[in-house]
């Protein structure tokens, strides 16, 4: 769906999750969800924090060392 008219899924995807956790009650996960389309889109210092915010919310998460180790992850040179 590359020709639809607001772009690709991952670009709708990562503006639904960008509005989402705008609302001061956003779940942990659109967080989360928010934090990897920021990483997957080369934006990842706003990436890490939005998961550490994940975190913040739910440290008890099933995937929580899963996303300390992407946060802690040094930077990829491109």
């Amino acid at each position: 769906m590359k020709d639809a008219p607001y772009g690709t899924d991952d670009a709708r995807s990562a503006l639904g999750y960008a509005a989402a956790v705008g609302y001061p009650d956003a779940p942990a996960d659109a967080w989360r969800w928010h934090g990897l389309m920021l990483t997957k889109q080369g934006r990842t210092a706003e990436g890490r924090a939005a998961l550490s915010h994940y975190l913040a919310m739910k440290p008890d998460a099933p995937d929580a060392s899963f996303v300390a180790q992407m946060i802690a992850q040094p930077e990829q040179s491109r």
